[in-house]
Formats: structure tokens, C-alpha cells, sequence
């Protein structure tokens, strides 16, 4: 066990997974504030403690929803990022002058639009004192399926051996196990390219399609990942485990949203169409920085050029 032996106090920012993860936060007896924009969801939390959006599931006493940020903020010894991805930089760039003591850890997947960043080069841009006790949570792990007591396995990534090792002692001893490891750029390229593979397969999947070549395709998406992440310095062996292989195989066997969406642009649909229908598809933004990052690495990334292709069919490949 760590120095830190006392509860800790939590901020999320964040909807659905946040609302999800705050419950394995509070089960292992810490006190969360959950920040979310929506007055009438935060009421309604406060008084029933079941979130709209996880009909069903009765959340811990432990949590308590708010609308003003400073609040869910003052005296937090941690800081979760549980926004969507595109969202990320503008949440954190509005935080001036204030730091959790502890830690901040970000569930957020994907890579920025226009600048092809992963989370920690943003929290680097915006906030680089957060840099040694910054750490990324990233596995297969389905909001739903969480705040209704299923087990499960994540990495917790950090360069800070001391912060991976708090995360796990602090927050991965209930229904989620955490793993840590120093590869936070291969667990965050796991956690982003995941999604951009599962709209694949799944595009495959609407058209009949298992092999590429003689290849297949669950195969093929799982060596991309580990092919682009490598080029930019992340661990083949990150995409082994719940950052990568877990992760992907378990969107496509449950049929994740990202599926949902993939099979959708394998009906003829492009991103304008899903972009229109109002669903969040967090692997429809990290497509053109995806195959962005594996043009200028000369990486060979053919069910990414393909989703790319078939989702953006008159798509600028955006500058590094």
C-alpha cells in the first residue's frame, strides 16, 4: 500500500462513463462530485441516484451530481476526464490556477481533430503541471455493463510509476482491476484506434467481408493498431492486452456504438449521415487524424484508408 492511505476526494468531469466510473470510485469508499452540464439529469441524480442515461442502475450514496464546476473542483485530491474526446482541450483549458493534490486520470478515447493529439499531449499543452501525476485509464469497459457490478480489466498508464501505482491501489481493487504500465502513449493509441477498428470490422461485417488478402480481418485491425502505435513509440505488447486485443475484441462481440456506426457507413451512410443523427460515434472524429498519423509514418493501414475512404469520401488527409 501506498502513502496515501485515506479516502480520496474525486471531481469527474464527464456524462455517461463518468457518472458509470464514479461508481467504481465510490464503492472502494470514496466521496465523488460529478460535474455534467444538464441541471434537470444532476436534480433527478441527487434525489434518486440513477442517472438518465443508465436507467436501471441505482449508483452509489457516495456520489453527488453537480452543475457548477467549482464545486465538483474544491478540495478535489483527483481530477477524472470523462468528457468526450473532441471535448477535452476546451474543458481543461478553462481551468486556470488550480491543480487536484493527487492525480488526474483521463477515460477519454480518441485523437484531436486538427492537431492528431492524444490526451496527455493535450493535458501537456494546456496544463504541464499535471504532467507527473497525469495518468490514462483505457480497456473494454461499457458504461452500462460497469454500473451494473460486471468485472473488469483496464490498463492504467502513467510515466509516473508512484501515480500508476496509486490509481491501481486507490481505484483498482472493486469490480475493475487495473493493470499499470509506463506506455501511456500505447494505451492511449489502443484506446482511440480501438474504435476506428471496430467501425471497420464492422463495415466488413455489413457487406460479408471477413479476410483482406487471406488475412482476417479481426487479425489485420488488431496488428494495424499495434503498426501505428509503434511508429510513435508505444510497446507492441500494449496491444496485446486490454488496451488493444480486449478492447477490440469486445466492442465488435457486443456491438458498441462505434459498431453500430461502422455498420451503418457499411449501408452506404458517410459521416455527414451519422454525424446528423445526433450519436455520439467517438471513433468518426479519430479517423482523419488516424490515417493521418500512418501516412507520415509510412505505416500500411488498409482498414483504416478504408473507413476513412468510405466515411469521408472527398477527405483531406490533415497535416501533422
Amino acid at each position: 500500500m501506498s502513502q496515501f492511505k485515506e479516502n480520496q476526494n474525486v471531481a469527474v468531469i464527464g456524462g455517461i462513463w463518468g457518472f458509470a466510473w464514479a461508481d467504481v470510485a465510490a464503492e472502494q469508499g470514496h466521496k465523488v462530485k460529478v460535474f455534467n452540464r444538464n441541471y434537470q439529469d444532476c436534480s433527478d441524480f441527487n434525489l434518486t441516484h440513477v442517472y438518465r442515461r443508465l436507467p436501471g442502475h441505482r449508483l452509489s450514496e457516495n456520489i453527488k451530481a453537480t452543475t457548477n464546476r467549482d464545486e465538483a473542483l474544491d478540495g478535489a485530491d483527483v481530477l477524472v476526464l470523462a468528457t468526450r474526446f473532441q471535448n477535452l482541450r476546451g474543458l481543461i483549458k478553462d481551468i486556470q490556477g488550480w491543480s487536484p493534490k493527487k492525480g488526474v486520470l483521463n477515460l477519454s478515447k480518441g485523437l484531436e481533430l486538427g492537431t492528431n493529439f492524444r490526451a496527455q499531449q493535450i493535458v501537456g499543452e494546456e496544463h504541464p503541471e499535471w504532467l507527473d501525476i497525469y495518468g490514462t485509464w483505457s480497456g473494454f469497459n461499457i458504461a452500462s455493463k460497469i454500473a451494473s457490478g460486471e468485472r473488469a480489466e483496464a490498463h492504467i498508464a502513467s510515466t509516473s510509476h508512484e501515480t500508476a501505482i496509486f490509481f491501481e491501489e486507490y481505484f483498482g481493487r472493486g469490480r475493475v482491476s487495473l493493470i499499470p504500465t509506463p506506455d501511456v502513449i500505447g494505451s492511449e493509441f489502443g484506446g482511440g484506434l480501438k474504435n476506428v477498428m471496430v467501425m471497420a470490422k464492422a463495415m466488413m461485417d455489413c457487406l460479408g467481408i471477413d479476410k483482406i488478402k487471406g488475412e482476417d480481418i479481426m487479425d489485420l485491425g488488431e496488428r494495424e493498431m499495434a503498426d501505428i502505435g509503434e511508429a510513435y513509440g508505444a510497446s507492441r505488447e500494449t496491444f496485446k492486452g486490454p488496451s488493444g486485443r480486449d478492447d477490440f475484441r469486445g466492442s465488435v462481440k457486443h456491438k458498441s456504438r462505434n459498431y453500430l456506426g461502422g455498420w451503418r457507413l457499411g449501408e452506404g451512410e458517410t459521416a455527414s449521415d451519422l454525424e446528423f443523427s445526433g450519436v455520439t460515434y467517438e471513433g468518426l472524429h479519430t479517423i482523419k487524424p488516424a490515417f493521418a498519423l500512418a501516412k507520415v509514418a509510412c505505416v500500411k493501414a488498409q482498414l483504416t484508408e478504408i473507413v476513412n475512404n468510405t466515411a469521408y469520401p472527398q477527405a483531406k488527409i490533415l497535416p501533422v
